[in-house]
């Protein structure tokens, strides 16, 4: 039983294709194998093609007929998200061009485009935004494209889709914007780029109130609270337990960022300062 599945001609397209054996692929699409079928593991040969970037497999299937939105059973993936996900530039410009939907979401409801930028592929996002892919579509948890790639630190994704137009202060589901994101991680550069842009400075998360600032001073990024400060951000404005950011370095003991926000002014409620700055 083993060897038949093992043999069936879509088994043999899909293993074919994933080895990039292109002469095979099209003996065995000339002797009816069906280029749509889904093999064992609930793929189909387009989308492996796809995932590996073999860009004249790719081309070979999409001419013999391959639905070019069909996507993989168990993660709903596209061709053009698993294209994308690997920055397979030329792979996605063949699917853009054969019809395949740029705004089409796997079942974690992330889009070409988001996959494209949370992985860094800053070319892959230019020809997705150039075939009108929504720059601002956000997945379940939503987060946008910009927000995962200020999350990621992919510097000059975030610039492009800000020069795009991007909305840098749409927030996620707990109210955490691209600058929050970026500041919690620590990327200095791209919490500098959402600053230039006018990004909220001290819009708070819904769920605990905590500013970027806060994240910034609560996680140890000296640079980023230092970043932030001199933009004006507010040094002051307390999460929802009521605790500042200087309190929350000091609860953590960043020395250096408690010593930042003394100089600039930062007020902490306990009866005497920090003993070590």
């Amino acid at each position: 039983m083993g060897n038949n599945f093992s043999s069936s001609p879509i088994e043999l397209l899909v293993a074919a294709t994933r080895m990039g054996n292109l002469k095979e692929v099209e003996k065995l699409l000339a002797q009816g194998a069906d280029v749509n079928e889904f093999n064992l593991t609930s793929t189909t040969a387009l989308c492996e093609a796809c995932d590996k970037g073999y860009l004249e497999l790719v081309q070979v299937l999409i001419t013999a007929k391959a639905n070019v939105n069909l996507a993989t059973k168990n993660k709903c993936s596209t061709p053009l998200s698993l294209a994308s996900q690997k920055g397979h530039l030329e792979v996605v410009q063949a699917l853009i061009a054969a019809g395949a939907g740029v705004n089409t979401a796997d079942n974690k409801s992330n889009t070409p485009i988001a996959l494209a930028a949370y992985n860094g592929y800053l070319e892959v996002v230019q020809a997705l935004i150039a075939a009108k892919a929504d720059m601002n579509k956000a997945d379940d948890g939503g987060t946008t494209p910009i927000s995962g790639a200020s999350f990621c630190g992919k510097l000059k994704v975030v610039q492009a889709l800000i020069e795009m137009g991007a909305d840098v202060d749409k927030a996620d589901n707990e109210g955490r914007t691209p600058i929050s994101q970026a500041s919690f991680r620590g990327h200095e550069k791209v919490v500098q780029a959402l600053i230039g842009k006018g990004a909220d400075l001290n819009k708070a998360s819904t769920t605990n109130g905590i500013t970027p600032i806060s994240y910034a001073a609560d996680a140890g990024h000296l640079e980023v609270v230092q970043a932030l400060i001199a933009a004006g951000a507010d040094m002051n404005k307390a999460n929802n337990a009521g605790t500042t950011p200087i309190e929350m370095a000091i609860n953590n003991n960043r020395e250096e960022i408690v010593e930042a926000l003394k100089k600039a002014g930062a007020k902490w409620i306990y009866s005497a300062p920090p003993v070590r700055v």
